[in-house]
């Protein structure tokens, strides 16, 4: 199968590049934030497992002469309510920090299998080509090719050449793994 290499095409390729060079960053991001939640439930479950709650001393808890008899309809006291009220909250906090990590890890998951094929691809490039690719999409920002041409001690045109033969290898590339993954 012989696919044309079009603008499309291109600039398809060169989204997937930029990616692959991104999502290391955003990955690394996720994770502290994931350390920091992972932390805070950790410091959430402790006070749960030690019973950390304030029970306000103007409950009445003092003993007193007089037998007392319960009248409320609840089940429980005053206080033991307010203590299940506050185990209760300390629970729903944990299950949403938990919630937020998963979130993130599923998040983390996606962005690794964004790039899965274009790392492949990029590490069977010799070195040259693939200093190439990430001095041109590895930096964050868009390098032009007279920068570029500066950086590799090339001409002008011979970096358009060689971005686009690289570019349309890594494209056919692609294709392969996606024909090969619609096979099985």
């Amino acid at each position: 199968m012989i696919v044309e290499f079009t603008d499309k095409n291109f600039k398809d390729t060169e989204k997937k590049l930029r990616l692959y060079y991104q999502n290391p960053r955003k990955i690394k991001e996720l994770e502290y934030r994931c350390k920091i939640l992972e932390e805070q439930r950790d410091n959430i479950y402790k006070d749960m497992k030690d019973i950390n709650i304030l029970i306000d001393p103007d409950l009445g808890l003092s003993i007193g002469i007089s037998e007392r008899v319960q009248t409320s309809p609840k089940w429980g006291g005053y206080t033991e309510n307010k203590m299940i009220s506050q185990m209760q909250k300390l629970y729903d906090e944990w299950v949403e920090v938990r919630k937020k990590i998963l979130k993130i890890h599923a998040e983390i998951r996606e962005l690794k299998m964004q790039t899965i094929d274009i790392g492949f691809i990029i590490e069977r490039l010799d070195d040259e080509d693939r200093n190439f690719i990430k001095l041109k999409y590895g930096s964050g920002r868009d390098i032009s090719n007279v920068q570029l041409a500066f950086k590799t001690y090339s001409s002008e045109s011979g970096v358009r050449r060689k971005k686009k033969k690289l570019l349309s290898m890594i494209y056919r590339e692609l294709l392969k793994g996606d024909e090969v993954l619609t096979r099985k």
